[in-house]
């Protein structure tokens, strides 16, 4: 089987999936295309420029033979996933009804009713409804993408769940040996702070359990325009000797942070299209409270069991802070839930394995799968 992966370029998210595949079908059979550069933003916040790093890579920015090379591979391989890539790639794969799965955030962000903008459904057509009746599938890398696609005529017969997979630990010893030993709870919120990935949620989480009399303290790692707003906001409430801001930090040493958090506070809005953060922490042995409309929540998080939802509102936030500060041993229990959910399931290992084995039974003409949980069951 060979199989050829188009994104805008390589990164953390993706990489180990993609190593994974070239164990299972064999150096040769697997290629990643990247259709840009990686933009120097990203390289400002920590990213690696893999697309000079690995052999696997194809740059099809580079060079009229490399670009020709991905056109040549998109008409060729058994099978193709298509990320953040243009959709020329694959319309002639389709013609001829090649398998290929197209792999998405969820997509109106802003809003379902942008479906109705002509500009907007000209694009979902070329990209999904052009090609409905074809062997084109759809990899969810949010919980909401199906439903979106559904309200423009999309079955959602033909989407599986899915996500990004960063580098998934397994530690030898529990991972909650990682953590605090002092009585001091550690709270933990990384990302860019701005309005939607709401940061002053971690803030409100400090103050809100400082207040109800549990001893704690909170690292905030990222920087963004709502810095400042965010420093102001814990001044204000007088809790600034509780908080550690720091700037960006390297993806080793934010998972340092991580396995000596008890608590992460995943806070973003609808516009998270995933937020592999959440892998990270809950890959960290944290117990993760939530925000329900950022994509990966619903996917990854079964409420109550390996970590907390909320939606968005801080009266919902306060239900579920409530919930620890009734009973401190949920933090432990629910942060070794999380662990396991990652370690057992949500990973680029069972990914990998699931999707060849989706792919051939596709390849096969044979029964589709009857997984219930995790990557490549039905949404």
């Amino acid at each position: 089987m060979t199989i050829t992966f188009y994104s805008n370029f390589l990164n953390h998210h993706q990489l180990y999936f993609c190593q994974q595949l070239i164990e299972i079908i064999g150096e040769g059979n697997f290629h990643f295309v990247a259709t840009m550069p990686i933009a120097s933003e990203q390289l400002t916040m920590g990213y690696v420029n893999m697309n000079e790093i690995y052999p696997f890579v194809i740059k099809a920015y580079d060079n009229n033979d490399e670009y020709s090379y991905a056109l040549k591979l998109a008409n060729d391989s058994d099978v193709v996933i298509i990320g953040a890539a243009p959709s020329s790639y694959i319309s002639e794969r389709l013609n001829y009804n090649k398998l290929t799965f197209r792999f998405s955030e969820r997509l109106f962000k802003n809003g379902t009713w942008h479906r109705f903008l002509p500009s907007t459904y000209r694009s979902i057509y070329k990209s999904y409804l052009a090609f409905k009746q074809k062997s084109l599938y759809v990899l969810c890398a949010s919980a909401y993408l199906a439903e979106d696609l559904a309200l423009v005529g999309f079955p959602k017969a033909k989407c599986f769940k899915w996500g990004y997979f960063p580098k998934a630990k397994v530690y030898k010893e529990s991972v909650i040996n990682f953590k605090s030993s002092s009585n001091t709870i550690e709270l933990l919120w990384v990302g860019r702070m701005i309005w939607w990935k709401h940061p002053e949620d971690a803030i409100y989480t400090l103050d809100y359990l400082l207040k109800s009399g549990i001893q704690c303290h909170l690292t905030m790692i990222g920087q963004g325009k709502k810095r400042k707003e965010v420093e102001k906001f814990a001044l204000h409430l007088g809790i600034t000797e509780k908080v550690t801001f720091r700037d960006f930090c390297s993806e080793q040493e934010v998972r340092c942070c991580m396995e000596r958090a008890n608590i992460y506070i995943f806070s973003s809005g609808r516009e998270e299209g995933w937020g592999a953060v959440l892998n990270e922490a809950m890959n960290s042995g944290c117990m993760v409270v939530a925000n329900r409309c950022a994509g990966s929540t619903p996917y990854l998080i079964q409420n109550k069991k390996n970590g907390l939802i909320y939606d968005g509102s801080r009266k919902e936030l306060r239900k579920c802070l409530d919930i620890v500060i009734k009973d401190q041993s949920l933090i432990t229990t629910m942060g070794e839930e999380a662990y396991n959910t990652i370690v057992n399931t949500w990973n680029y290992r069972v990914a990998a394995h699931r999707f060849v084995e989706l792919s051939k039974s596709f390849i096969n003409g044979q029964e589709q799968n009857d997984i219930s949980f995790g990557p490549c069951s039905y949404v």
